[in-house]
This record gives structure tokens, sequence and C-alpha cells, in this order.
């Protein structure tokens, strides 16, 4: 539904559709909420949750859980982009792969539909960008190439398509930039967002909901489709736009000098903009809610909140959601200050999910080799001080290096037996 797309280059971030599945009763009308947050780097709105990519590359989610699209995988790692689509969550791994959770568990039950979300097909190379929505995503390769995957419905996950340097998956409409900087579309068209225009002239970038916009190389933006709410009421003081963001109800653009407009349906308050939003990088718009990035890597969301029977789900205090594991605790060493002694980094942590690395280390020199959670004292050791690095690392936290207290080793050479 919402889209990210960052300045220029062909990095887009598609988010979640339309919202059909129902609300289970004692779900609430939801308040405006205003949020700023800090340390992230990338934020992506979904229907009823949201995904940040926080300063060390490490995906953090907030909202509704209720297919586990916000269980962020422990073993993830790093991700250069994340997707927040209806019930399911996809990120970009560092490695080029895909990989994606949670996942809405009634399609054939209510729809009809045997749909996997979250089962990505073999991708014969790396990925450079991937977009997200109501039920399918779509990732575009290093070459060019677009796979699709998930709900097929009207035609809107195609397969063996290339060309393409941009692509971004609406609610049952998928449209892609092509080499040519053309737009290209596939899928339902009741609202003719499929209809691409004649003389759009060439495209940077496309976005695509129940409506159909397009940034051009010149700035300007062209939009077509649906127009409910004024979708295609673009203004005219948009300036030179370097990004837009469509969900199904709304239009957000931002231009070169970071300001936001959006414009659309005035039902809610997803289209009021907080007073404190100053310079942004990247915005994202959902059915309920919107999110902007500041240059400052903090996060801005307004709107009616992300709409679940458990009322308002709004984002995390991300100076909580990001305390390192380690950071009430000091890194000691067990073991005797001697010649032969096996020395331990003892760190009295019990939580298995904590990935941690070690580095020995000698009058402030690395160790080579000595890497391990235990370092044998060495005849190079004797009179010098031993201390380790610890680095620690979780998922959803920031990850954070410490070092132990020195150790001072004598320099008595133990009698032989």
């Amino acid at each position: 539904m919402s889209k990210i797309f960052s300045g220029f280059a062909a990095t887009l971030i598609s988010i979640s559709g339309l919202f059909l599945a129902p609300v289970s009763a004692g779900a609430t009308t939801l308040e405006t909420s205003s949020l700023e947050i800090n340390i992230t780097n990338q934020i992506s709105t979904g229907q009823n949750h949201a995904c940040a990519i926080d300063l060390n590359q490490l995906v953090v989610c907030w909202g509704d859980n209720s297919y586990g699209q916000t269980d962020v995988p422990l073993n993830l790692g790093k991700v250069t982009q994340v997707t927040a689509g209806a019930y399911f969550t996809c990120a970009l791994k560092i490695d080029g792969k895909v990989e994606c959770w949670g996942g809405y568990t009634r399609w054939k039950e209510n729809y009809l539909q045997d749909i996997s979300e979250t089962n990505v097909p073999t991708i014969n190379e790396s990925v450079s960008s991937i977009s997200s929505d109501f039920w399918n995503s779509c990732a575009v390769g290093v070459s060019g190439s677009l796979q699709c995957w998930g709900g097929n419905l009207y035609g809107e996950s195609p397969q063996g398509i290339t060309g393409i340097s941009q692509v971004d998956v609406g609610f049952l409409t998928t449209c892609a930039v092509t080499f040519e900087e053309t737009v290209r579309c596939w899928g339902n068209n009741d609202s003719g967002q499929r209809d691409v225009p004649p003389n759009l002239g060439k495209v940077k970038q496309v976005a695509t909901g129940l409506h159909t916009c397009v940034v051009t190389i010149l700035g300007e933006v062209k939009c077509w489709g649906r127009n409910l709410y004024g979708e295609l009421s673009i203004p005219s003081d948009l300036g030179f736009v370097k990004q837009i963001s469509v969900s199904e109800r709304n239009i957000c653009a931002l231009n070169s000098q970071g300001s936001i407009k959006c414009w659309g349906d005035t039902a809610t308050d997803i289209n009021t903009l907080p007073t404190n939003i100053s310079s942004a990088k990247e915005i994202s718009t959902g059915i309920w809610a919107s999110c902007a990035l500041s240059n400052l890597d903090k996060i801005w969301c307004w709107g009616d909140g992300f709409r679940s029977s458990s009322g308002i789900l709004v984002a995390p205090n991300f100076t909580e959601r990001t305390k390192s594991p380690l950071e009430t605790l000091t890194p000691t060493i067990q073991g005797a200050a001697r010649l032969g002694s096996t020395l331990n980094a003892f760190l009295g942590i019990t939580d298995e999910s904590i990935g941690l690395s070690y580095q020995w280390i000698r009058d402030g020199v690395e160790i080579d080799g000595a890497t391990s959670s235990t370092y044998k004292v060495q005849y190079e050791d004797l009179g010098s001080s031993i201390s380790y690095v610890v680095e620690a690392s979780k998922q959803g936290f920031e990850t954070q290096r410490i070092e132990s207290q020195a150790l001072s080793i004598s320099n008595a050479i133990p009698n032989s037996p």
C-alpha cells in the first residue's frame, strides 16, 4: 500500500493493502497519535503494523501481531530493506536474499485462495529491491528480472518479466518502471489504475494502490485511477518531488527540500501532519497511518494509529527497544593470572538469543586468533595486562561492544613438577 523510495535510487519499500479480514468484536475507534522516534534508518508502514531498520541494520517491528508479522526471526541478521505487508513482513538481507514471516492463515477459508505470502521462491540471483502489499510480493534482481509470489487473483504476480529497475506492489495491482523509464502494470484494473496514460515522459518511480502515481525525471507527479477521495487532485505547490507514497486512501509526496505534502481522504487524520515535522528524507503512508523519516534518522508517525481489536497500536519507545543486552552488566575475567591458566570471559547472561563474539587483548593490542570465550595465558603474556572485548547483538536491539577490566598477569614462571 504505502511506498517508500529513497531519492533517485531504485530501492522501493512497499506496504500493505486494503483491510479485508474481519476485525474482531471490541475493535475501537482510534484517536490520532503523533510520535517522534529515534534510532532508525528506514521505515515501512503496513496495515496494522510497521517495521523499521535501526542504525545497526537490524529490523524492529511493532503493532498488530495476530499472525506473527512483528515476530522478527532471531537469526535474520542485517538487512538493507524491510517491507510490511497486510499480515506479513519481508526483508532483503545483506547477502541479497529475501526472508518473510507472518502470514494470514485463512485465505482459503475466507477468500477461496490457497496463498502463502511468506513462501519465497528460488531466486537465482541477488535481489536489489523488494515490494509487498496485501497478499503478494515482488523482487527485482540485479539483472532487472522480476519474480513475484503470493496472491495472483488478477495476475498481480507476473512471472518472466525482465528489464525492470523498480517495482511497486499495490492492492491487487503491480506496477514497475522499466530500463527505458516507462511504466508497466499488471493485475486488477477496476479503477483504471493499470491504464498507463500516454505521454507520461520518462519516469523514475511508480507507486500503486487503487490509483497509480509516478514521479517523472523532472520531479513532476502524475496520477490516474480511482478518485474517490480526491486522489487525482494533485497539489500545485509540490515543488521538485523525489518520492511518492500511495495507499488506498491517500497520497504523500516528498520534495527535494524535505517537505511533505499529503492529499486524499480527509475523514481521518492521515493527511494531517504533525507540526514538529522538519526536513524528511523518506515517507511511508498506510491505510490508517503514515510515517516519515527525518534527515536526523528520527521517525514521525501520524494518523489513526493501527486499527485492531486491541485498540491503538503505536510505535514503541526506540530508546527502550534498542538498549544493549549488556548495558547494565560488567564483563569480568575468571581464572588465575599466571602462565598456563585458562581465563574465562564471564557475563552472567542466560538469554540464548543474544549473539556474542569475543576478542582478547594484550596491553591494548588484539591477540591474533584469540576470539573465543576462553584464553590460555602464554609466555608472551607474562607481565602484561589481559582483557577482552565482547560484542553483543540481538534482533531489535542495538549492538554494543564492551571491554572488560584488565587482568595483570604475573611475571612468575611456575616450577616444573
